[in-house]
């Protein structure tokens, strides 16, 4: 039995909250990606997988790429997640680097496939059905595994089964306070729910040093995504979008730094 979790951003009592609901029959854990990145506690959750008593499979997620390009191009990274990035980065320590370093694309285990968004990719995740079908066509494993958009989603292709597993520490499923991740058991695959304490995470965040370092505009969008199950992240994204085009006329990249302040600082959250 296996235990499949992605997309922990640096939220230890989501992580917790996991580790403790696994079956006690699971023999191996796989992640896909994001473990660090975006969240109060990076070394604390890659700690929980490197100290893990059962052994562990991982592949990279777009902020573990972002945290390498950042450690080695410090002007490589766009300014909605720069504070993000570098908070981690400076509170990382070499064996969590060492850890990220040693991170694939994408992972072929048996008859399964693990990837973060696509297998070529991590930034372009599952959004439809076409989206699945097309990974199908290009590979052969019965079990085609990713995370990245912080939803369930599962398509099933004659023998093949194409699956995101939500999201451990900021679901997008619609439920606050829900960590979500899977069990793959031989034949079998499912989708598990667990609750937890959304109120005593966002207080740790605001006490946290990241929580106090980030902007208001990002630390509104992961408290909100925590209080309600929503992307609040995509939504903060969104809002750059329309704004930069009605009151510039242009893209949120292409806005100078007192443009985009001035518009972020807008985003009111949840």
């Amino acid at each position: 039995m296996t235990a499949i979790l992605t997309d922990i951003h640096g939220n230890i009592r989501a992580l917790e909250a996991v580790l403790a609901d696994l079956p006690p029959q699971t023999q191996q854990i796989w992640t896909l990606g994001d473990t660090a990145g975006g969240g109060p506690f990076p070394a604390d959750c890659i700690n929980r997988l490197i100290q893990s008593p059962l052994p562990v499979t991982g592949v990279l997620g777009n902020w573990e790429a972002q945290l390498l390009s950042l450690r080695d191009n410090p002007n490589a990274i766009i300014a909605s997640t720069q504070s993000s990035l570098r908070w981690t980065a400076d509170n990382l320590q070499p064996e969590h680097w060492t850890y990220l370093e040693n991170l694939p694309t994408s992972a072929a285990v048996g008859d399964a496939l693990l990837y973060h968004a696509s297998p070529d990719d991590v930034l372009t995740g599952i959004t439809s059905r076409e989206n699945a079908a097309a990974i199908a066509q290009k590979h052969p494993q019965k079990w085609l595994i990713s995370g990245h958009v912080h939803k369930t989603q599962l398509y099933r292709f004659g023998e093949q089964t194409v699956v995101t597993v939500g999201s451990v520490g900021l679901s997008a499923d619609g439920i606050g306070g829900m960590a979500t991740y899977a069990v793959l058991d031989g034949e079998r695959m499912s989708l598990r729910h667990v609750m937890y304490d959304a109120e005593a995470a966002i207080s740790a965040f605001h006490a946290s040093p990241y929580g106090q370092f980030i902007e208001p505009y990002i630390s509104r969008a992961y408290v909100s995504t925590l209080r309600t199950g929503e992307n609040w992240l995509a939504k903060f994204f969104e809002h750059m979008q329309i704004d930069a085009r009605k009151k510039h006329g242009t893209t949120p990249d292409a806005l100078t730094p007192a443009q985009w302040e001035e518009i972020a600082n807008g985003f009111a959250g949840a």
